[in-house]
Parts: C-alpha cells; structure tokens; sequence
C-alpha cells in the first residue's frame, strides 16, 4: 500500500503527518481532511495543504506553524531512529561475541565428555 493511500485511509497512520498534525492540534476534522484528499485525488498538482487552504479549513500561518512543527518532530524522529539502530548494532556485536564464546563452551564441554 503506498504512503499516499495509507495516509488518506487512515491520516492517523503517520504521527508526523500533515494531516495528523492538524487534527491533534484541532485545526482540522477528520472530515475536512478526507474531503480535501478527494479532491486531491480529483486535482493530483495540488498538494494536500494548498487544497485546505482553498477550501478554508486553514490559512498560510497555520500552515508554515505546521509544516515548521513537522520538520522538527521528523528530525527528531530520524535521529531517535539512527541512535536506536547504533544501540541494536552493539547489543548485536555482543550477542554475537557471547554466542561465539557459547559455542566454544559446548565444544570443550563435547570434547571432555568424549
């Protein structure tokens, strides 16, 4: 399922979504936003906020504070992402150390009972 589909179907599915982040700020309805998707879908070389701005549900400041709290939060977001595949990677490392380290165990143990 693309990303477009996923977020008119559920707008909800993308915490940093547009549409996310104007239905938990309370400056767009669930509602609104779906009747601005289909018109999207009517009018493809819209993009979703333009088509909100036309329609009034919003003006161009309520859009740039969007847009302006989305970038921070997908920044935020990829860098939670890149430290938390640092952290996996080591543990990984580790566990990989400790099951190496495991199988030497076993092998001395087999080779001592033989």
């Amino acid at each position: 399922m693309s990303l477009l589909k996923r977020a008119k179907d559920d707008p909800m599915s993308d915490p940093t979504s547009l549409g996310s982040l104007l239905i938990e700020s309370g400056r767009c309805t669930k509602d609104q936003l779906q009747a601005a998707y289909d018109y999207q879908t009517q009018n493809r070389d819209i993009l979703i906020g333009e088509v909100l701005i036309k329609m009034g549900v919003i003006n161009q400041s309520i859009m740039d504070e969007i847009l302006a709290r989305q970038k921070v939060l997908r920044k935020s977001t990829a860098k939670n992402v890149a430290e938390y595949v640092q952290v996996a990677a080591k543990h990984t490392l580790i566990l990989s150390g400790s099951l190496d380290s495991l199988a030497d165990l076993s092998n001395q143990v087999l080779l001592r009972i033989k």
